[in-house]
């Protein structure tokens, strides 16, 4: 009997470090497709990881998305040359980890008081509800917090700003729709017949999420194209 508390904590310090290391991986790979300063991707599947986790495992494994964003990030912003610059480096990482941190709260919350989670979503209408809160809904968080913290430590110019909130919330957003459909359709104990529904689902919001990616690189490319011509003329 009293090696049950001990038990418990040990799986849940599994899921808090599974949730971080799943986080931290994926976003390193999002940051490939990055715009200057390097913060904000087209699509960042760590936000649907992110709510995924939370909502299978409750509130309490929040540590591991703060901890896995701020892993991400702190090697974006990490100057060594002064006291000042280390102390803003982790300063920066770790307000953007809240604001992914508070951005999965929110969602868990909202999807837990309108849908009824964690009961399996058995209408079409429960399915837009989740997507919807948890996607366009609270993905707001994470890009205000994150916009307004590169701001106030002077990595983001004001001019710059609506643009990195609109990139910041659309990839959260995308990370959302993609990931989020694919964790709870494994994650939940559902019938076959819903199963296949929603892998059906799954597959479709995957392929869009590649040709948004897709779309993305090719743009890119092709502003890097033109500010290499206007370069060269001056």
């Amino acid at each position: 009997m009293k090696a049950q508390p001990s038990s418990l904590g040990s799986s849940q310090l599994a899921k808090v470090s599974g949730l971080a290391a799943a986080y931290f991986i994926t976003g390193k790979l999002s940051l490939l497709l990055a715009i200057p300063p390097g913060y904000a991707t087209p699509v960042w599947p760590a936000a649907g990881i992110a709510l995924g986790g939370m909502l299978l495992f409750g509130y309490r494994v929040w540590p591991g998305v703060l901890f896995g964003s701020f892993l991400v990030n702190v090697w974006t912003s990490l100057d060594t040359t002064t006291t000042v610059a280390v102390v803003k480096s982790i300063a920066l990482p770790t307000f953007i980890g809240a604001g992914a941190t508070l951005q999965a709260l929110l969602g868990t919350l909202l999807i837990r008081r309108f849908v009824g989670f964690p009961s399996p979503p058995g209408r079409l209408g429960d399915i837009a509800k989740i997507m919807v809160l948890g996607g366009p809904v609270s993905c707001l968080v994470s890009a205000c917090i994150g916009v307004a913290s590169l701001l106030s430590f002077g990595g983001l110019e004001w001019s710059d700003s609506v643009f990195h909130l609109g990139t910041w919330w659309l990839g959260d957003t995308l990370g959302v729709l993609v990931v989020l459909p694919m964790i709870l359709a494994w994650g939940l104990d559902l019938p076959q017949s819903r199963l296949r529904l929603r892998l059906s689902v799954v597959l479709l919001v995957f392929i869009v999420g590649v040709l948004n990616i897709v779309l993305f690189l090719d743009v890119r490319a092709g502003q890097w194209k033109r500010t290499g011509l206007v370069f060269e003329r001056r």
